[in-house]
């Protein structure tokens, strides 16, 4: 099935071009994340109630918004490839529904979210009784929940997928539509539909998907895909502790683990399956935690009550870190096997990777130190109070992991297309790397330039 076409636009401009504006949106948010862990040493610790302007906070604010910005003007479009560490083009589990709230991410983080951090510094706490600061705050809040639940729904069919040796087939395409079918019909219907009730203007596409995903659904059909997809999360478990799966495209064969991608390091083949494994409980929990975090965030603005605001800070962190337990099983592990793989063509010092996965280790277990179970390990052998003391500069590592993972992907990727591009594309590419043109690329999002946005 096919989604969304691709954009004309992304046709008609050489692919040496196309990367290079994905390169230069990943320098902006790797830049802006380092700004951020910078002032974060700089940063002093205010009592909640102390009014007036902070400098330092406004920067902080404006270069995460700059990153969001540029982080998500990526992800609007197809990738060029299959990109290994990163699993937003490397998988074929693009579901519908997730792809419908993608395009709201999209348009919330690139064009609403950098006026509402300029807009915050402007508005007092005692205006009308805090009442415009706080509905900011609340808009604000939602973007960046709405933006998690992207992920999170993106997992749980991810979670669902059987393990087929990294290998597409027309068999695993099959299971893959019955599964973007079965949770599609089920997170339309029973989350996105009543959140679309919330806000039409927002969610109004969610809409029209619960209605056509609900169309010649029948009780049969749904439980025929309830076993199917059982049946695959249950071979996949069986794969993860017998090293062994039962392969789609060869009717069923067994094989062994990573026969079919021997490319790949067999630990991080392993990885892989324990990462799909946690995938649907930690889109499926962190689903729940940021929708109804999104909920007591609008009461305790209503109400301008503190209690529920931490509390509904803390379901979006418990979020986070169920999310940053499949991350620590899935990226890392991607780019730990991404340098294993360019030192076996080319043992060269190129650790580019081995960095990226560094600073993706300390980002995801500062995020895992709420998770209960793994808080309680951290306490007891006294690494909590060591990430809690430093939380300040970790809690920036998380994004700069995403952001810096794809500067080193798309610089790879325009080596490779150097090589195969002519000298004319090659010089026109160079003019967009000027220091100039790409410090000035949010702005223009900012302003819908159609040559670096993505409206349709």
């Amino acid at each position: 099935m096919i989604f969304t076409d691709p954009p004309v636009k992304s046709l008609t401009i050489p692919l040496i071009q196309n990367i290079q504006l994905d390169h230069s949106f990943a320098w902006i948010g790797t830049w802006s994340m380092l700004g951020k862990l910078i002032i974060s040493f700089l940063k002093k610790d205010k009592p909640d109630n102390e009014d007036g302007f902070d400098a330092l906070e406004f920067i902080d604010e404006m270069l995460k918004k700059v990153r969001q910005l540029c982080q998500y003007s990526i992800h609007a479009r197809p990738g060029f490839g299959l990109r290994k560490p990163d699993d937003i083009a490397s998988d074929a589990v693009h579901n519908i529904e997730a792809f419908a709230l993608g395009k709201s991410v999209y348009n919330l983080n690139a064009f609403w979210a950098p006026w509402l951090g300029l807009a915050k510094p402007l508005l007092d706490k005692s205006l009308f009784g805090g009442i415009p600061l706080r509905f900011v705050e609340f808009v604000d809040d939602t973007i960046g929940k709405i933006t998690n639940m992207f992920w999170n729904i993106r997992r749980i069919s991810l979670g669902l997928i059987p393990y087929d040796g990294g290998t597409n087939s027309e068999s695993l395409a099959e299971k893959q539509e019955e599964v973007r079918s079965f949770v599609g019909y089920m997170l339309s219907n029973y989350l996105l539909k009543p959140l679309g009730i919330m806000n039409k203007r927002i969610f109004g596409s969610f809409l029209d998907l619960a209605q056509d995903l609900s169309y010649n659904f029948n009780r049969d059909k749904f439980y025929d895909l309830l076993r199917s997809s059982a049946k695959n999360y249950w071979g996949n478990i069986k794969a993860l502790f017998s090293a062994r799966y039962e392969c789609p495209h060869e009717n069923g064969k067994t094989k062994i683990i990573g026969e079919e991608e021997p490319e790949n390091h067999h630990l991080y083949v392993r990885s892989k399956i324990l990462s799909k494994l946690m995938s649907f409980w930690a889109g499926l929990g962190g689903t729940m935690l940021n929708s109804s975090s999104m909920g007591l965030d609008l009461i305790a603005k209503i109400f301008n009550s503190e209690k529920l605001q931490k509390t509904s800070n803390y379901l979006t962190d418990l979020a986070n870190g169920l999310m940053a337990c499949v991350y620590m099983t899935g990226e890392i592990p991607a780019n730990i096997n991404e340098f294993y793989k360019k030192w076996k063509a080319n043992p060269r010092q190129d650790y580019r990777n081995l960095f990226v996965a560094g600073i993706g280790f300390l980002g995801m277990l500062y995020r895992m130190r709420v998770v209960p179970g793994i808080s309680f390990a951290m306490k007891a052998i006294g690494i909590k109070p060591i990430l809690e003391q430093w939380s300040k500069q970790l809690e920036n590592l998380f994004l700069l992991f995403f952001s810096y993972n794809r500067l080193v992907l798309h610089n790879d990727e325009r080596k490779r297309a150097e090589a195969v591009s002519s000298i004319e594309d090659i010089h026109k590419t160079e003019s967009l790397q000027s220091l100039t043109r790409q410090m000035i690329l949010p702005l223009r999002v900012l302003l819908k330039d159609p040559e670096v946005t993505y409206p349709h």
